[in-house]
């Protein structure tokens, strides 16, 4: 499963533009490992997930979508991460705000 996300740390300032090219049985947690790693690296980044060997996913921050925490456990496919979605680090801060 391939989706293109905005990951943003609104503590440190910084974004990232990533393609995730993930197995859809991959948990959250472990992709918010790599978003972690991802942000304030510069540039487009792909990051496969769930090919290959699974390295320990601690340290895993919480990652929000429109403004909600999303639960480390669930899958790419039960999440709410979405093509284009913009994921928060962290804090929901770095979400869109929502429509009036």
């Amino acid at each position: 499963m391939r989706l293109t996300l905005t990951v943003v740390d609104p503590f440190g300032g910084d974004f990232a533009d990533v393609v995730l090219d993930a197995d859809p049985e991959s948990t959250v947690r472990d992709i918010a490992v790599e978003l972690g790693r991802q942000v304030g690296r510069g540039g487009a980044q792909i990051i496969p997930i769930g090919q290959g060997p699974h390295s320990p996913a601690g340290n895993a921050p919480t990652i929000y979508v429109d403004g909600y925490a999303v639960d480390p456990g669930a899958t790419v496919v039960t999440s709410p991460l979405r093509e284009g979605a913009v994921v928060s680090l962290h804090d929901p801060a770095g979400c869109l705000p929502g429509e009036p």
